[in-house]
């Protein structure tokens, strides 16, 4: 233990209580022997060795004066000098400034807090206030300077009604920090002893209450009138767990002491306990009311000030990592970001922010902070990039756009087919911080790459195709032929299978949007996707969100879509891309044409229905059916594949005699209006160079920009057309059923 500071008694100011100085073990067990100090003095018992020291100079003026144990001899002092302030005036002019200082009724000068903080100094101080002769004359006047102050119970004494106000520790076992109280009952109680100690469970209660007087039973502790006498902890309809219907065991105490107490010829009667408990409850909850609303206040109080020191210590926080190198990750936060971080357990703290706690909050925050900093490095890479890529596509558009527009200028690349080449990357993959790149830098080099990427694009689709074609003349080229269409693989949605076609297929659209199935790749796992390069798996997780991002860290079983350049990776395999060449080879052979020259065009130009002989064959019973040649494909593929209850088979087709088309191009009309087809149908401006949208959104884009305010005329001149994933045959019914 460190050695006592030394008191001074040279100053008359503190000459008026000389304290005895607490002695050693040693000095103690010297004194108990008989033998003196060690120095030779003899001194009894009573005498202690105190030492004078010199008053303070002006040259050690700036000294720490040293002022503990000043008030521990203030309740020795007579109660006239502690009370009496005519005193004062005698002392002072005797010069007992000391004195003076503790008769100015220091005690009628604090608060009901403040009293109770000093009765639990020491044992002297807890009798002295704990004295009831003197509570009017402490704890009264200290009640008028405590202001809004609850009325005081009359059958509290004023030192019990400050400990329920002020003292936060739970009566049954002292348990700190309990904050409420029990209402009504005028106690605080931690939950524990609530389940266990200073409660008691309802039917032990009634038993106690049944060998006083059995009348009580059904007066006082039926089940139905617990609430309307107890504060019934945990309250439930489970009657035989004891953990529920906890009464307060004061509370039932009190009921028993109360019956006790009643004349002889009351006690008979437990009807006159029960107004009686009543009439009591009735008049205690003004006083419960009182002292529940002054806690939520002095509540709300305590979290202000501590919500004011945690911000206090925040922006310091703050100050301090702004300082630190970490100002442009605080701005990148934002107000919605700080008030995350302010949230933290490290940081909303209000305990006060030294050197070393000061080093473990940053510590604490070091990996928050450089996850927000790769967070906002990363962020500005995606912008960048984004800016970089619109410039690249605005290239793009200018090498392949002329207007006006037409549906050929449509097969063109996008940004993500030529961001990995040398020339783009060379511009793009550069620091944030480097010059903004332009759409003229680009021009430069787009014209070259996209010829290169168009050469590879064909040639790769031949390979893939030219296989299955058969025997195709030279002056033929094998892309314009009517039977050249793709498949892609089984699981995946085909999309029509006009679509499914060299150019078209570069504008091949999924089914839930325009978005390019060949260009998109599955990542499985994080792994997988960081070990490329910031700048590859950027720019595959460019049109990533948060969501995305969360899926990566547990990948589903079909992976996490990636953007990737154009491929041919989701083509059908060798037997079923042949399935889909021979099915249109049948179809173009039941309209009566020659597969091996005929074109899409001409295909498009046949207006011609073809009745399934097959279908016809099986179903005598049904009335037979006349499909475009597109629906035709789909219901022979349904054949050939055996799905939606079709027999698996090779099917026959043939034409549609012209009697029966005749009915076909009466009843085609009657399924879908044209305002329908708009609906859905996307549709290309002619004046714009990159501007698509629906019907409604092409009128008001036509009207808005070009001043045309009939969409319909601008159809018939041109100025806007159908895009290449629409097919204006929507607007017929693609299946007629030939009623006869």
């Amino acid at each position: 233990m460190p050695p006592r500071k030394k008191q001074r008694t040279g100053d008359a100011l503190y000459s008026a209580a000389v304290v005895p100085r607490r002695t050693t073990r040693a000095a103690a067990k010297a004194t108990v022997n008989g033998v003196g100090p060690v120095g030779g003095e003899d001194v009894g018992p009573a005498t202690v060795a105190t030492r004078l020291v010199p008053r303070t100079t002006a040259s050690d003026a700036s000294r720490r004066i040293v002022r503990k144990g000043r008030l521990q001899a203030l309740p020795d002092l007579p109660l006239e000098i502690q009370f009496d302030a005519s005193t004062c005036l005698t002392l002072l002019a005797s010069g007992r400034i000391a004195d003076a200082c503790f008769s100015l009724q220091i005690y009628n000068q604090l608060g009901l807090g403040d009293l109770l903080n000093l009765s639990r100094t020491c044992k002297k101080f807890r009798a002295f206030f704990l004295n009831k002769n003197l509570e009017p004359r402490l704890w009264a006047p200290a009640r008028a300077n405590t202001p809004g102050i609850p009325a005081r119970p009359p059958w509290m004494s004023e030192p019990a009604f400050v400990h329920l106000l002020y003292s936060q520790n739970c009566y049954s076992c002292g348990a700190p920090n309990v904050r409420d109280v029990v209402y009504g009952c005028f106690v605080r109680s931690c939950k524990a002893c609530l389940r266990d100690r200073s409660t008691i469970w309802y039917q032990d209660a009634a038993a106690e209450a049944h060998k006083i007087d059995k009348r009580m039973l059904d007066r006082f502790f039926a089940p139905h009138m617990l609430g309307t006498i107890f504060n019934v902890q945990r309250g439930s309809r489970r009657g035989n767990d004891q953990t529920y219907n906890r009464l307060l065991r004061v509370a039932v105490d009190r009921i028993f002491e109360q019956y006790r107490a009643l004349p002889a010829s009351a006690a008979q009667d437990a009807d006159a306990l029960y107004l009686q408990v009543m009439a009591n409850d009735k008049a205690r909850r003004p006083y419960a009311d009182a002292i529940f609303t002054w806690l939520e206040n002095q509540e709300e109080d305590r979290k202000a000030r501590l919500e004011d020191t945690r911000q206090q210590r925040f922006d310091v926080i703050l100050t301090r990592l702004r300082e630190s190198g970490w100002d442009k990750e605080l701005d990148f936060l934002g107000p919605e970001g700080i008030e995350g971080m302010s949230n933290m357990p490290v940081v909303r703290q209000s305990a006060k922010l030294t050197k070393g706690v000061w080093q473990k909050v940053r510590a604490a925050l070091d990996d928050f902070l450089n996850s927000t900093r790769t967070e906002r490095l990363d962020k500005e890479l995606r912008a960048a990039l984004t800016a970089r890529f619109a410039a690249l596509e605005d290239a793009i558009t200018a090498h392949y756009v002329t207007l006006p527009r037409t549906a050929r200028m449509d097969y063109r690349p996008q940004y993500i087919d030529l961001a990995f080449t040398p020339e783009c990357r060379a511009l793009v993959d550069v620091p944030t911080s480097a010059p903004t790149v332009t759409v003229d830098q680009f021009a430069a080099v787009v014209p070259a790459l996209a010829e290169q990427w168009e050469e590879g694009l064909r040639a790769a689709f031949l390979a893939y195709l030219l296989p299955h074609l058969g025997d195709v003349p030279a002056d033929v080229d094998p892309f314009t032929l009517a039977i050249a269409v793709f498949n892609v693989k089984e699981h995946l949605y085909r999309g029509p299978i006009a679509s499914m076609r060299y150019p078209t297929i570069l504008c091949y659209a999924n089914s839930r949007g325009r978005s390019s199935i060949c260009r998109i790749a599955r990542c499985m796992s994080a792994a997988e996707f960081y070990q490329d390069d910031v700048y590859t798996r950027t720019v595959h997780a460019l049109g990533w969100t948060s969501w995305d991002f969360k899926q990566l860290s547990a990948p589903p079983a079909w992976g996490v879509a990636m953007h990737v350049p154009f491929h041919l990776e989701w083509m059908a395999g060798p037997a079923d891309a042949a399935r889909a060449v021979e099915g249109m080879r049948r179809i173009v052979s039941a309209l009566g044409l020659d597969p091996a020259r005929v074109t899409f065009d001409d295909l498009e130009r046949c207006d011609l229905y073809l009745r399934c002989v097959t279908c016809e064959t099986i179903y005598t019973d049904n009335p037979p059916w006349a499909r475009s040649w597109r629906a035709a494909y789909n219901h022979d593929e349904r054949h050939v594949l055996g799905r939606q209850c079709t027999p698996k088979t090779i099917p026959t087709w043939r034409c549609v005699n012209d009697e029966d088309m005749e009915k076909v191009r009466a009843l085609r009309a009657d399924r879908r209006s044209k305002g329908d087809f708009n609906a859905s149908a996307l549709w290309s401006c002619a004046l714009c160079p990159a501007f698509d949208a629906t019907w409604w959104g092409m009128s008001a884009h036509l009207e808005k920009t070009h001043k045309i305010a009939d969409a319909s005329q601008a159809e018939a001149d041109g100025v806007i057309y159908l895009h290449a994933t629409s097919h204006k045959s929507g607007i017929f019914k693609a299946e007629v059923r030939l009623v006869t």
